[in-house]
């Protein structure tokens, strides 16, 4: 997760030990039922299962054949180690080249062609595994139809950027949209919105990825291709990246891509990697006619584009380049299905890609957004006790994603190593109206009764076992709180905000937030 938390997630990972050159591990799923495989199909994953559905390929032997598409659902389930294909029925229509992705309602499904048509539907795909069945579900149409675009999910925010509106690449557009899931029962705002669009070309097959850069939640655009007439020379093979800041609803341009990975595959990975499986670099492109069965296929080589450096690196070779194809997340890895390998050929292959970062990841989720008064959590820590107790702790805000507002802090305690945890406390809460942060009243951020408690950091004492506790109040007032008992219990707060007024000769601060942040004990030296 890469993002504003909705849940607070803990981790336990097992680093392996791939080679260094080549860091992913790809194992083979059972390929996809059609045995020619398909391009540009809707895919993702709902209750534990995988959706692939539509798509287009060209039947044998496809240098004599035309485009045909398709409109098969098959959904890949899994027992153990065990994966079957079912069948999930059909879609209203063959269809190909749209975007998807994944929610908790199952996996939405944006735009699209076919033969003589480009799309603006918009639909909801989701699996009953108890009747293993698709049940359809109409959502609001897009702005305008689109196929060859990208989209990812931020939140409870889909955006979709790139693609054609029409046959032909000529057709590229600009455009940046936006349709909030959490409005749904509100007719008249479940609808998509057009946000202003990157600076840079019109393209459609690029990639749009989130992810964050250390800082906020982003949106990537990555790549594409565009073209302004039928004359060869006007195609455009794209590598520049656009960084879509959702705080402050600005681009910025970042490094381009080392090569053009149009039509790739990218999904967002670790704190803030963009992984890039595969992609198109347009180095064949004017010659798939000529070669036809000898083409060698896309480039095999992965790369990571970090978001807080500004950095692309090689992420090792691949044993095929899928492109026109959607990769998601599903239980610690990440899944290829099917898609392109070479000019008018595809591959029914499913590849379950893996990484040292991704690798073998046990999730538990702490405290769950949108329950028991909850919104969401954010500024999370974690602190192992002397005694080997683990204490999670966070931000606990009841409203918005607001730093102000009422918000309480909450601790979980794991006493095996995170293997199973206590019920949650509310180690701070505060009631009554309390003095507010002149800024925060100045900038109309706060109101009184909506006491916010911010940035709490616990510190273990390893020589003593003591927890020391700190936390402010409403970004103005620091408190002091101490557990002998590894977390059960606390004493009083007492208010330390003095310390810090002593810093205000040097530096007249107006908020004052103690964390989140990490702290050490020193063994040697005078502030031992």
């Amino acid at each position: 997760m890469k993002t504003l938390l909705s849940s607070f997630l803990i981790l336990t990972i097992s680093i392996s030990t791939s080679n260094a050159a080549d860091p992913l591990s790809w194992q083979e799923l059972p390929p996809l039922p059609n045995q020619s495989g398909v391009a540009g199909p809707f895919a993702g994953v709902h209750n534990d299962a995988l959706i692939v559905a539509g798509g287009a390929n060209f039947p044998q032997p496809v240098w004599e054949n035309d485009k045909a598409w398709h409109d098969e659902i098959f959904v890949l389930t899994k027992a153990g180690d065990e994966f079957v294909w079912k069948d999930g029925g059909r879609l209203v229509r063959p269809i190909a080249y749209g975007a998807a992705v994944s929610t908790p309602d199952g996996v939405i499904c944006m735009g699209g062609n076919d033969a003589e048509s480009t799309f603006d539907d918009v639909f909801l795909l989701s699996w009953d595994a108890s009747t293993e069945a698709i049940t359809t579900t109409k959502y609001p149409s897009l702005p305008e139809p689109c196929a060859y675009g990208a989209a990812t999910l931020v939140g409870d925010v889909i955006y979709l950027a790139g693609g054609q509106n029409g046959q032909s690449l000529e057709t590229a557009m600009k455009n940046f949209w936006a349709l909030d899931l959490s409005k749904k029962g509100n007719p008249d705002e479940f609808v998509w919105q057009k946000l202003p669009a990157w600076p840079g070309p019109s393209r459609a097959l690029n990639l749009t990825v989130s992810q964050h850069n250390r800082t906020h939640d982003c949106v990537y655009v990555i790549s594409g291709r565009r073209q302004e007439n039928e004359a060869p020379a006007s195609v455009e093979f794209l590598k520049d990246v656009w960084e879509y800041t959702l705080e402050t609803r600005e681009w910025r341009k970042r490094a381009d891509a080392p090569r053009c990975v149009m039509a790739g595959t990218a999904i967002g990975h670790g704190r803030n990697q963009i992984l890039v499986l595969g992609g198109a670099d347009g180095s064949l492109f004017f010659m798939g006619d000529e070669l036809k069965d000898e083409h060698p296929g896309f480039p095999k080589k992965a790369l990571t584009y970090d978001t807080v450096d500004d950095r692309w690196s090689e992420a090792g070779t691949t044993p095929r380049n899928h492109v026109t194809t959607i990769v998601v997340e599903w239980d610690g890895a990440i899944i290829v299905p099917s898609g392109e390998v070479r000019p008018r050929v595809r591959s029914p292959k499913v590849w379950r890609v893996t990484s040292p970062v991704v690798a073998d990841v046990e999730k538990t989720d702490l405290f769950e957004a949108d329950k028991e008064g909850y919104a969401l959590y954010r500024i999370p820590g974690i602190v192992v006790t002397k005694q080997g107790t683990v204490l999670a702790y966070c931000e606990a805000r009841k409203s918005d994603r607001s730093d102000w507002g009422p918000i309480d802090v909450l601790m979980r305690r794991s006493m095996d190593g995170g293997k199973t945890w206590l019920p949650r406390q509310k180690i701070v809460h505060v009631e009554g109206d309390l003095p507010v942060n002149p800024l925060a009243v100045a900038q109309n951020l706060d109101k009184p009764g909506d006491n916010t408690v911010n940035n709490p950091v616990a510190i273990v004492d390893h020589e003593s076992g003591a927890v020391h506790f700190l936390y402010c109040l409403e970004y103005m007032r620091c408190f002091y709180m101490r557990s002998d008992d590894d977390g059960a219990t606390w004493t009083e707060p007492v208010e330390i905000t003095k310390t810090f007024e002593d810093f205000r000769t040097d530096y007249d601060w107006k908020v004052l937030a103690t964390g989140p942040s990490h702290a050490i004990q020193l063994t040697h030296g005078s502030k031992q």
